[in-house]
């Protein structure tokens, strides 16, 4: 051993070769050999302040070809409270959609209860306008039950994205259901009751599967998932 060279021939003063720092990526405090996980395309940029890519930032581990990206995040099982309150959607959509089979099962005797629980129709104005309340009542309960198949649809799209883990659709359905529940309190009140009991009974069911749903998607574990997959669409390339 030479004067100036430590016990293992490093010079005097300097960590041994085996403890320096090697070239960049190399020896940065806190990183993988190769650097951070490239962003994905579109992410936004960092924020001012914010301190730059170290080098290597984006490169490849050794031995990997270029261009390589890392795998993304695995998806998460659904939690319980999830299927539980999507299924609770979809049976308030079987339930709408068989009231809806119902009457128009019973069509004619739909319309003949529903004239008389109009007592408005009764009203000798009214009988002088020239209005028949049977074409009235059966033109406005097309509409209605139009109505309501195409926003079953609709209503049935929005649980299948929410099912997919978009956090979107379920704010949907959140506003949706409060619609449900809200039509749900006045029919409890008794305005705007069904003409048949079984009608009447459906709705019952119907506002309360909705409730069961917004609550169970509201709950914590509902939320921590929708945000993890939230997050793994976006790291995702």
């Amino acid at each position: 051993m030479t004067s100036g060279q430590g016990q293992h021939g490093d010079p005097q003063g300097q960590p041994p070769q085996w403890q320096q720092p090697g070239p960049p990526p190399y020896g940065q405090p806190g990183l993988p050999p190769w650097g951070y996980p490239p962003a994905p395309p579109g992410y936004p940029p960092a924020p001012p302040g914010y301190p730059p890519a170290p080098p290597g930032y984006g490169q490849p581990p050794p031995g990997y070809p270029p261009g390589y990206r890392p795998p993304p995040p695995e998806p998460k099982e659904r939690p319980l409270l999830v299927r539980a309150g999507l299924g609770a959607f979809v049976v308030s959509i079987v339930l709408g959609v068989a009231g809806s089979v119902f009457s128009l099962a019973n069509w004619d005797e739909y319309i003949a209860r529903s004239v008389a629980q109009q007592p408005q129709f009764q009203d000798p104005e009214f009988q002088r306008s020239g209005i028949d309340p049977a074409s009235f009542v059966e033109g406005l309960s097309t509409l209605f039950f139009v109505g309501s198949l195409v926003f079953a649809a609709l209503y049935a799209l929005f649980v299948w994205f929410a099912w997919r883990g978009h956090n979107w659709a379920r704010i949907v359905l959140f506003v949706l259901g409060g619609l449900g529940i809200a039509g749900g309190l006045i029919n409890l009140a008794g305005i705007g009751s069904s003409p048949f009991p079984f009608l009447t009974t459906l709705s019952l069911f119907s506002f309360v599967a909705v409730l069961t749903g917004v609550v169970l998607l509201a709950r914590k574990p509902s939320s921590e998932w929708y945000a993890h997959e939230k997050w793994r669409r976006a790291m995702t390339p």
